[in-house]
């Protein structure tokens, strides 16, 4: 690999500069790449937690802030996970020791003695590293990552210079995804400057993969069967990667089948990339209802990214799909096929067990509800107790508080 004096230069400056301060994660702005493409960028570091420089090459990246921005509704901590695995994106982050290996602190150190450096404290080193889609991050090993993320050092320098003397809002960088353009940094005479601004749909849908093709044995075999079913379905990554002899590493992903009418899952072959083979994804799918003697007429999934995905096929094969976000037992299913093959924090079966309880509660509850009686708010209270005391994650917490304000003749806690 090249030498990485000129990074360094520019990260150390880029730490001098210190934009973070400036704007925050939401302030994500545009560049124009010298291979013709257009890079949004985000400088994370307000929070004082993680700092870095992240830069997404192609527009298609809006779908990563799709999620992080919760465009339409509250996303999940797991799809904000999915939409991260996701994406292609190059940082420079200002770390610990702890964060690098010993040949980049080998370098670092060797960098700041040849140019009389003296930098001290948490988040001062620089490191770089890459991530591609359901793939672990990793280092830079190619000359054109280190180009990408200097073309976004650059710019960013430019910007903090610039707004040395204007503020955010004088030159239009706004909060997203309140605002509906982004401004645009081009390198004109070898230095980045504000040329124009960019039209963004933060609810662009057209960059979702979608499988376009049924395999004419599945479409024979589908014909044939009698037995219908309604199926709930999310396309999920396991969140441990697989290490494969010959092969690099990666997170496996399927679209997990929630069968309804016997409520047991339908086990799905995974895949490595369903970006690159999505008709696989699909077909692999259905033939797995199939094996079961079951022909899908209805399927329902919670998010964009599993419904993109399956819009095409569901419609030539005249299956109704339907949007729902509160597929509650199909998230419970989730949770407990990840913990099973990924070991993830929700294996915890008594934590599990109180979560099954108190959502079968809520069921209960809105069918008493349904039915025109009116639910005690001391009933409220002691289920809201429970999950408040209890060792539960935030996000159920917040899906019981939720559900509880439904119930209640007022909102008691959103």
């Amino acid at each position: 690999m090249e030498n990485l004096d000129k990074y360094y230069k520019l990260a150390f400056a880029y730490k001098k500069k210190k934009l973070w301060t400036r704007i925050d994660d939401n302030n994500i702005f545009a560049i124009k790449l010298d291979d013709g493409q257009i890079g949004l960028v985000s400088i994370l570091g307000s929070s004082g937690e993680y700092n870095s420089i992240n830069l997404y090459p192609g527009l298609e990246s809006i779908l990563y802030f799709q999620d992080i921005f919760e465009i339409d509704d509250i996303v999940s901590d797991y799809d904000k996970f999915l939409s991260t695995l996701d994406s292609t994106y190059y940082q420079l982050v200002l770390g610990n020791r702890i964060d690098i290996t010993k040949k980049e602190a080998d370098d670092i150190k060797a960098y700041k003695k040849k140019n009389s450096l003296n930098i001290r404290g948490s988040l001062s080193m620089p490191y770089f590293r890459k991530s591609t889609p359901f793939a672990p991050m990793v280092e830079f090993n190619k000359k054109e990552d280190y180009h990408y993320i200097e073309q976004a050092l650059e710019a960013s320098l430019a910007l903090a210079d610039i707004l040395e003397e204007k503020s955010p809002k004088d030159i239009g960088l706004g909060i997203m995804p309140l605002e509906d353009k982004l401004i645009l940094l081009e390198k004109l005479n070898g230095k980045y400057v504000l040329s124009d601004t960019i039209d963004i749909d933060w609810k662009n849908n057209s960059f979702y993969t979608r499988a376009d093709m049924v395999y004419m044995s599945t479409a024979k075999k589908l014909k044939k069967l009698r037995k219908k079913t309604d199926v709930e379905c999310k396309l999920i990554a396991l969140s441990s990667p697989v290490y494969e002899k010959g092969s690099d590493p990666y997170y496996p992903q399927l679209l997990l089948a929630l069968e309804k009418r016997r409520g047991t899952i339908i086990p799905v072959k995974p895949i490595k990339n369903y970006r690159k083979n999505p008709n696989a994804a699909v077909n692999n799918f259905l033939e797995s209802i199939m094996k079961e003697g079951l022909k899908p007429v209805k399927i329902s999934v919670s998010d964009k990214r599993t419904y993109f995905l399956l819009e095409d096929t569901c419609m030539s094969l005249k299956i109704d799909l339907v949007l729902d976000k509160d597929l509650y037992e199909l998230e419970m299913t989730r949770r407990e096929f990840d913990a099973k093959f990924s070991g993830n924090p929700y294996n915890d079966s008594s934590i599990g067990d109180m979560m099954i309880e108190i959502l079968d509660q809520l069921d209960t509850l809105k069918d008493i509800k349904n039915m025109g009686e009116s639910i005690p708010d001391e009933i409220i209270y002691l289920i809201a107790d429970s999950v408040i005391s209890g060792e539960f994650d935030n996000e159920f917490k917040n899906l019981v508080m939720t559900r509880l304000d439904e119930l209640s003749d007022y909102k008691l806690f959103n």
